[in-house]
């Protein structure tokens, strides 16, 4: 999927999930993403990791 940012750059997000999904459930699950990354900083942070880089 292509979306724009507010700032009008393009991004792009690439989904595992099955070809029968919704266009509208696929846009839902890519916007999830985001409200869940302030989650994982924040934990971070808690635990003193913020300065180290983090793959989830």
């Amino acid at each position: 999927m292509l979306r724009l940012t507010h700032d009008g750059e393009m991004e792009t997000d690439l989904s595992n999930a099955p070809t029968q999904t919704s266009e509208p459930t696929r846009i839902r699950l890519s916007g999830m993403r985001w409200s869940i990354d302030p989650c994982f900083e924040a934990g971070e942070q808690y635990l003193g990791m913020g300065d180290y880089e983090v793959r989830y």
